[in-house]
């Protein structure tokens, strides 16, 4: 199968029709074809020409020759490269070939010169012993010389590779793997994620040790709080076999579902915990025991047998035990009893598994700090001449890192050190003095100076000590009694006291030293800092104040909306949540301040407390009270000023990071729900696949200049492009159907897409689809989807014999997400594969490969350079750093893949499915590369998985990680040639074959079939027996046999080739009245003889399976399941017992796997019954999973394909549903406008439809027209009232009630959800005004070096208040808020409103963001004034404009204000006027301003039956109306008299455009 890019380069464009090409010119295109086709008769090729000058023509013609060769080989080695650039690539850069030879010489030398490292270290005289030369001095030299002349040449290709990777650019040599860094992992037999690792781990025997198996279970259990031990603890899995000893054997009644009572022969899945069950579980210390059995396994297996996750649970389920506990929404599928089949299994995820192994991690980290710390406490101590404080410190530091169980217990005993060196060290100075003034002293200066001055010392004797007072504090009691000095403290302390120095000049100053000293050394105690720590988190909590920043951004639909007012909330409220990562996201934006605290002067006192009587003294007298009053100081001051403030930082930190994970976890679930899709069902009308199937995606383009066209491509079945198409017609705003009364509608008679339609109805009926996906990237895609719909179903309707040929009977429909597809078409693979195509028709190929194999798409955005993240998996995303994320993409898409399986020859053949390769597990980007090299240079498919081991193509351990994974069928062109094991293609480990060929001889029951594919194609084809076998009896019988003891095997351990069949008592199933007997293996009790348990037959030949060892030599003869017949009696003896008497197939006995070489050893009789158990459980579990496999081998086991319904497209475009809400307030583009509604598109939304009724435009008045308010190209601001995801219509109002709700839904949205949320009252609101008064928010704006003194650097809210306190026309030009060639008007208006007029700079943009004038201004269309400067702006603009605006506001018939009242609405206008007719016999007419439309005023009146207005808009010139200036009011209305309706259908009109607003400036008064 060719690749897509070669397709699109090559074959498929040739064999494309010309008029298939439905997107150019049909006659261009001709001519261009011949054009390029006449093209490389002329051109020359360098290589051509220097044949040419050295040999002539003939020369010429061979080089010529050579060359196509060589791209003909390239074509059929490289599939998916654009061979049109690699020649243009040849032509500037040179041969390619040439760096590759380079890197493959690079190599081979290294290898050479390993085994000369080899040579020279085993044998550095050539081979031969010196000694043999006696005294020929000579010949030794010539050795010697050889030598030297060796590892000269070795130098000197060192030297040159060295070079050669020096001139290679080192981020491209890292991106391509090709430092020697990568060549390594490439070479070790280690999993690559784990060596990636290797720098994180510690010793194996330190990972594996019972103090890090204690630790982790500790974490996993009590210590955090994470998803795993939510699962854990519900317990819910899946179960075969026994119960526990600790649960008494037996399930308890109805504890598995569907009314299973018993797993001793089958699986079910037990329901978990309820009630006290769980404290049960965790008070059962044969439980615990078990749990920390199960966790050692993992270790065990993770970290010394170096397996990966996948690989631990699916192929060591039996000793996991609660580990494979599962979420709620992984359960498996439901049966009718209660079993688990292999039509039950579902996807899941190993939650507690990876939590184990980070916790691994984690310990390994916090052993490694350890050890550093270890050794410089060693250091400090040994180099001590004599014992002082900091070497005492750094002995007790010794003695306590053996205790330190968490990073919090290492920081502690580092703050003791730093305490000690802190004191400890000698200083030059005790003061500086600076004209007899003291300067301010730094902390650590300060307890050096009172150090060396000898307080430390005295402080022992009115004080226990801090490490006294730290066994009091352990202990709980006193342990350690302080004693009181005679003297009070001044006298004690006035030796100390000295005049000349003026720090210790003044008694209190020395009391107060004294005092700051012990609550210093207090403080640095561990055992103090552990106590306050675990009091803080009892009683710590969180508050916030909102700044002037976030005052008008954080709202109850903000995504950090509940950071704005937190008050008091508890630590402990912020566990499995991700609130405090909105906090200190919010904090970081300048929105708001995290005040994280104790909440009262109490709280600290209740820490205190305890901590006091432990450290003062239980005298009464008066002088001990005074001590006592010292001591309690210290302390409460060591507490507050020294632990509080380093406690509350690492709260900050591990609140943060708690935080973190929730958000990582979530964003793993929303990847996990794309990795595990399904792809779409294209089956026939029995319900079988489609093999051949052809499968057309459909994405929408802007089209015209805004992008490009709406595309349709068709891929053949192996995801290669075949043909494309564009349509022009169907792209940007696709128009609505307008259908005529009586006639259906027909897209072919509508002339705006009938062209359209037409092509492709011809592109539909050439290639003839099995099925068709429509992207749903864009609201107007749900229009295209129908058009190309109601196509499809008009050829389906004029000529139904052109579906007769599909198999699925017709042409499926469906629709898709574009997420992940989106991210394919800018990746680095799509480049690389489809470099010279349109991004549009990458998103299309993308599309359409999704519906073949989804999880190879997912793939390749997931690799190297995570192009996933450009999909919002989550809100918060942004804050977590790109490492985390990439760290849990890995994990999901490697549970998915191992789950899902790769088909390796088809990775071979269609190097997009490839992609999934480097995430099967013991694979890597570099091992997954060189493995699809080596397979496509040894003839592009392997004929089975020995061949990864046969071949070298995968060590021993990697393999046997990998091996299960990797499917291995004739599914491509180049593996026909093999004769394929249907073994190799199941989830069978190469390790189970020789159980999966016993099981399926048991099951056959003759042993007449030669072979082991024989008798696993009888079990394919008989599934009703697979499943009815008696897996228990076959087990007790395999684990009474010595081979049986240890069934988890070891791939590293070398098995004797055994004979098979072993388990069938009875050879001739019996079938009762058309059922088969449910019991095919039945135990004989009455024979005590175990060899005589199972009937034999004499005649049946013994079935070798696949070696367990993929480093054993394979027999060139024999391949796995190949029958070999035992002729001598001699030769089965090692491998077959005796036959019995009774008829049957023989009863094999392996050899133990432990010594191969040996019998198996005995088991003491009183251990062979437990053994016997043990190992009869665990092969159950491995029969089970293999009896799945043989009923439905590599069966899809992803969710059910579900078509996308309307409410799923309106939320994969509308965003997140907590932030698409009822309430939130969101601006929509006017688009059309009518009496009834307003409608347009929510650019925030991905252009939603939005609908303003009139109902719901104003809650003062009663709406009749709504052209009165909105017009074509208006941005209003609305809240969301209502959400039609089946219609995909937002409802917006713009009625103030709806608008000025933001107390009632941060009620419903923020304190509903978090009881600590304070909703303000008025008083409140009142009081945080007053605060904030006078704080400026971050600045909004682009700010200009411009001196004008019209001219401030204010945003639009700055000027706005700052015109309307002065008179009409006062003006202000302020820069734009985000561009530099822009700046704003913001004038004052009579009605009380302000005026934004745009102002834009023509000239070229100054690097110091001066004016770059000329100047523009453009009012309404059609209307620019030019103005060389800022003066001449404000001369011939600003100043008339103000003018006419003041002439307005004294007029006689002005009704805007401010004299006249404030302004009033249309609504209040017309009243008045009506009012006014009828009080008068005159025609009542005023002049009004438009509330909602700043910049624009009507003449309003009522001379007809009711009230009218028309609008007119002031400009420099004058008052513009009817398309007409006036120079003055009176002329306009003079003008106007004369013709009161003007032109009838000009009466309504509003004006053509409103006076220039900033982008998304809101459309209301201020």
């Amino acid at each position: 199968a060719q690749g897509v890019g070669g397709a699109v380069g090559d074959r498929a464009q040739e064999a494309v029709e010309p008029g298939m090409r439905r997107g150019e010119d049909e006659n261009n295109e001709n001519g261009v074809d011949d054009f390029l086709d006449d093209e490389d008769d002329w051109i020359v090729d360098e290589e051509e020409e220097a044949a040419a000058a050295v040999g002539g023509e003939a020369a010429a013609r061979e080089a010529r020759r050579i060359r196509r060769e060589r791209q003909e080989r390239a074509k059929a080695n490289m599939p998916g490269v654009d061979f049109e650039a690699l020649e243009e690539a040849h032509a500037i850069f040179g041969d390619v070939d040439e760096y590759m030879e380079i890197l493959e010489r690079q190599r081979q030398e290294r290898e050479e010169d390993e085994e000369d490292d080899d040579e020279d270290d085993d044998d550095v005289y050539g081979g031969l012993d010196p000694n043999e030369f006696g005294d020929d001095d000579d010949a030794g030299e010539e050795l010697r010389a050889q030598r030297e002349e060796r590892r000269k040449k070795k130098g000197d290709r060192a030297t040159k590779n060295k070079a050669l990777h020096l001139q290679m650019d080192p981020e491209a040599a890292a991106r391509h793997f090709l430092l020697p860094s990568d060549d390594k992992i490439r070479e070790s037999d280690v999993p690559e994620r784990e060596q990636i690792q290797a720098s994180l781990l510690e010793s194996v025997d330190l990972l594996t040790s019972d103090e890090c198996v204690t630790w982790i279970w500790r974490q996993l259990i009590f210590e955090t709080e994470t998803r795993a031990r939510t699962v854990i603890e519900d317990g819910v899995r899946e179960v075969d076999g026994p119960a526990p000893e600790w649960i008494g054997g037996v399930w308890p009644p109805e504890s598995l579902r569907g009314g299973l009572h018993d797993t001793s022969s089958c699986r079910g899945l037990y329901m978990g915990r309820y009630g006290n069950d769980l404290e049960s579980w965790l008070e059962d210390p044969r439980a615990q025991e078990d749990l920390q059995r199960c966790i050692k396994n993992v270790l065990v297996h993770r970290f010394r047998d170096h397996e990966e996750i996948p690989y631990i649970a699916m192929y060591r389920k039996s000793e996991l035990g609660e580990l494979l506990c599962l979420r709620s929404e992984d359960e498996p599928a439901e049966s009718m009893t209660g079993q688990l089949g292999a039509e039950t299994r579902k996807m899941r995820r190993w939650d507690i598994l990876y939590t184990v192994n980070r916790l691994a991690l984690k310990y390994s980290s916090m052993s490694k700090r350890k050890s550093k710390r270890k050794d410089i406490y060693d250091k400090v101590a040994a180099e001590a001449v004599e014992a002082d404080l900091k070497s005492s410190a750094a002995l007790a530091c010794i003695d306590a890192l053996g205790d330190a169980a968490t990073l919090d217990a290492l920081d502690d005993i580092e703050s003791k050190f730093k305490a000690a060196v802190t004191i400890g060290a000698s200083v030059e100075d005790e003061a500086e003095l600076t004209q007899g003034r003291v300067k301010r002293i730094q902390k650590g200066r300060f307890f050096k100076i009172a150090a060396q001055s000898g307080l430390q010392a005295a402080l022992d004797s009115f004080a226990i000590s801090p490490e006294d007072f730290a066994d009091n504090v352990q202990a709980g009691f006193k342990v350690h009694e302080p004693e009181d000095p005679p003297l009070d403290p001044a006298q004690h302390l006035e030796h100390f006291v000295d005049p000349e120095n003026p720090v210790f000049a003044d008694p209190k100053f020395v009391i107060k030293a004294a005092v700051r000293l012990m609550a210093f050394s207090l403080s640095s105690e561990p055992a103090v800092r552990k106590a306050v720590r675990e009091q803080f988190w009892n009683r710590g909590v969180v508050s916030t104040s909102v700044q002037a920043a976030g005052i008008s951004v954080l709202n109850a639909f903000h995504p950090l909306g509940i950071s704005k007012r937190i008050k008091n909330k508890p630590l402990s409220t912020f566990k499995r949540k991700d609130t405090f990562l909105r906090l200190t996201a919010a904090e970081q934006e300048g929105l708001v301040k995290i005040d994280l605290n104790l909440a009262n002067q109490e709280d600290l006192d209740a820490i205190v407390a305890p901590l006091q009587d432990l450290y003062v003294s239980d005298g009464t007298e008066e002088n001990s009270q005074v001590w006592n009053d010292m001591r309690k100081e210290a302390l409460k001051l060591a507490v507050d000023k020294y632990v509080l403030p380093s406690i509350r930082s690492e709260t900050r930190r591990r609140l943060a990071a708690d935080a973190m994970e929730v958000v990582l976890q979530e964003t793993a679930d929303n990847l996990w729900a794309y990795a595990t899709k399904a792809p779409i069902p294209v089956t026939n009308e029995e319900g079988a696949e489609v093999e051949d199937k052809r499968i057309m995606a459909a994405v929408y383009g802007a089209g015209d200049k805004a992008g490009p066209p709406s595309t349709v491509v068709l891929l053949d079945q192996h995801g290669n492009l075949v043909d494309f198409l564009h349509l022009p017609q169907l792209s940007g705003f696709i128009a609505k159907r307008r259908t005529i009364a009586g006639q259906p509608y027909s897209i072919f008679d509508d002339p705006k897409k009938n062209r359209d339609a037409m092509r492709f109805r011809e592109f539909i009926e050439a290639h003839l689809p099995h099925a068709l996906v429509v992207g749903m990237g864009h609201p107007e895609a749900k229009s295209l989807r129908d058009e190309l719909h109601s196509v499809i179903d008009r050829v389906a309707a004029d000529n139904t014999m052109v579906l007769q040929s599909l198999e699925t009977g017709a042409i499926l429909k469906f629709s898709a997400d574009e997420s992940i597809a989106m991210a394919w078409e800018n990746s680095r693979a799509a480049e690389s594969e489809l470099p010279s195509s349109p991004s549009i028709i990458r998103r299309a190929v993308a599309l359409a490969r999704q519906a073949l194999d989804p999880l190879a798409v997912l793939s390749s955005t997931c690799g190297q350079f995570k192009e996933i993240l450009t999909v919002r998996l989550h809100e918060l995303e942004k804050y977590i750093p790109r490492e985390l994320k990439g760290r849990y993409i890995d994990e999901v898409i490697c549970t998915a893949v191992a789950q899902t399986g790769v088909d390796l020859n088809v990775a071979v053949s269609e190097p997009w499915k490839g992609a999934t390769l480097p995430f099967v597990p013991g694979l890597g980007y570099r091992k997954a590369a060189a493995l699809l090299k080596m397979i496509r240079q040894g003839g592009g498919a392997l004929g089975g998985r020995a061949f990864l081991v046969e071949q070298d193509l995968l060590g021993p351990v990697v393999y046997r990680n990998a091996a299960p994974f990797l499917m291995v069928t004739n599914s491509s062109a180049a593996s026909q040639q093999y004769g394929f094991d249907l073994i190799d293609a199941t989830r069978i480990h190469p390790e189970d074959y020789e159980l999966a060929y016993a099981l399926a001889h048991a099951i056959e029951g003759t042993g007449e079939l030669d072979s082991g594919n024989d008798v696993i194609e009888f079990a394919l084809d008989n599934r009703d027996r697979v499943e009815m076998f008696n897996l228990a009896a076959f087990a007790d019988k395999q684990a009474k046999k010595p081979q049986a003891l240890n069934p988890a095997s070891s791939a590293g351990v070398v098995r004797e080739e055994a004979p098979i069949g072993v388990g069938a008592d009875d050879p001739s199933p019996d079938v009762i009245e058309g059922h088969m007997q449910e019991e095919l293996a039945i135990d004989d009790d009455d024979n005590d003889d175990d060899d005589d348990d199972v009937q034999d037959a004499p005649d049946v030949p013994q079935v070798v399976g696949a070696t367990s060892d993929p480093t054993a030599p394979l027999d060139p003869t024999s391949s796995p399941g190949v029958v070999q017949t035992a002729e001598k009696p001699e030769e089965a003896q090692a491998g077959v017992t005796e036959p019995s008497d009774a008829p049957g197939p023989p009863v094999t006995g392996e050899l133990d796997e432990q010594q191969p070489s040996q019998v198996a050893p005995e088991v003491a009789p009183e251990m062979a019954s437990e053994v016997a158990a043990v190992d009869a459980a665990a092969l159950l579990t491995k029969l089970i999973d293999i009896r799945m496999e043989l009923v439905a081998p590599f069966s899809d086991i992803r969710p059910i394909f579900k078509d996308l319904s309307n409410e799923d497209v309106f939320w994969m475009l509308a965003g997140d549903k907590r932030a698409v809400k009822i309430g939130r307030k969101i601006e929509a583009k006017i688009r059309h406008v009518s009496e009834e509604a307003a409608a347009g598109n929510i650019p925030e939304l991905n252009n939603a439809e939005a609908l303003i009724e009139a109902s719901a435009v104003s809650s003062k008045q009663l709406v009749q027209n709504c052209r009165d308010f909105f017009r074509p190209g208006d941005t209003a601001v609305g809240a969301i009232i209502a959400i039609d995801t089946e219609n995909a219509v937002v409802y917006l109002s713009t009625a103030s009630a709806h608008l000025n709700a933001d107390v009632e839904y941060e009620t419903q949205y923020l304190a509903m959800e978090d009881p600590y949320y304070v909703v303000p009252d008025k008083e409140t609101l009142q009081q945080e005004e007053a605060r904030l008064k006078g704080t400026k928010a971050r600045p909004k704006i682009t700010v200009r070096p411009i001196r004008h003194p019209y001219f401030k650097n204010v945003t639009a809210a700055e000027a706005a208040s700052e015109v309307l306190t002065g008179p009409v026309g006062v003006s202000i030009i302020r820069p734009a808020a985000k561009s530099f060639k822009r700046l704003y008007i913001t004038m004052s208006m009579p009605s009380g409103m302000v005026l934004n007029v745009g102002v834009k700079e023509l000239g070229t943009p100054k690097s110091n963001l001066t004016l770059a004038g000329p100047l523009e201004v453009e009012p309404i269309p059609g209307h620019k004034f030019e103005y060389e400067d800022l003066d001449e702006l404000v001369v011939r603009f600003i100043d008339p404009i103000a003018a006419a605006m003041r002439s307005l506001s004294m007029h006689r018939k002005w009704r805007g204000g401010p004299e006249t009242g404030p302004a009033k609405s249309w609504e209040e206008i017309k009243d008045d006027l009506r009012l006014e007719k009828g009080s008068s016999s005159f025609t009542g007419y005023c002049i009004a301003p438009d509330v909602y439309r700043p910049g624009a005023f009507y003449i309003a009146h009522h001379i007809g039956s009711s009230p009218r207005r028309e609008y007119f808009i002031v400009l420099p010139e004058g008052f513009y109306f009817r398309k007409k200036m006036y120079g003055t009011v009176e002329h306009m209305l003079a003008s106007w008299k004369k013709n009161p309706f003007g032109n009838v259908t000009q009466t309504y009109q509003q004006p053509q455009a409103m006076p220039m607003q900033p982008p998304g400036y809101p459309m209301q008064p201020y």
